[in-house]
């Protein structure tokens, strides 16, 4: 994977509390450090964005931890909050009847549920075993590449044989052809 992107001390702050108030509260599994799991992983992702898209993520991720306070929900920003509180202001933003507002909670909702689902804890509690799904789905994949290639060598051998035919039939234009290649 690639490295986290760099983040000042402020944004790294902003995500972490972000990805408490996202997570998925009691009885869903949280040991320690799930959240910086998830934060660091989240900041992987990042880095394959494209250099906008990844400074707009940052700047969602900004605003949203002042969202308290240009959302009329309190003064402070959602790193102190509590998480409860904090999950509630995400809510109303994701809930919100303004679409702009709602899809600015598209991107890291999705970034940080997407990697919250995939660590091992959750499999375990959801009695989920992807690795079988995804050797299944690799096998499938290896199959469909080694019938592309056989498809493609067909192809290129019934090439080679329609063109040793044209050659077969035409020896003088032929030779004309490879004594002209030659001149040149």
């Amino acid at each position: 994977l690639a490295d986290p992107i760099a983040l000042s001390a402020a944004s790294q702050r902003a995500l972490r509390w972000l990805v408490c108030a996202l997570l998925p509260p009691e009885p869903a599994p949280r040991p320690d450090g799930m959240e910086e799991r998830v934060a660091l992983h989240v900041r992987r992702m990042a880095a394959y964005m494209p250099k906008a898209l990844r400074l707009g993520f940052v700047l969602v991720v900004r605003l949203l931890d002042w969202s308290p306070l240009w959302r009329f929900k309190g003064l402070e920003p959602i790193h102190a909050l509590p998480p409860a509180e904090a999950s509630r202001v995400l809510a109303g933003i994701a809930t919100s009847y303004w679409l702009p507002l709602r899809l600015m909670m598209l991107a890291p909702k999705a970034m940080i549920l997407s990697t919250y689902y995939d660590q091992d804890e959750v499999h375990a509690l959801l009695d989920y075993e992807p690795k079988s799904f995804m050797r299944e789905r690799i096998s499938h994949r290896d199959s469909l590449l080694q019938q592309a290639q056989a498809q493609a060598q067909a192809q290129a051998q019934a090439q080679a044989q329609a063109q040793a035919q044209a050659l077969a039939e035409e020896p003088a234009q032929a030779t004309d052809v490879l004594q002209a290649g030659a001149a040149q």
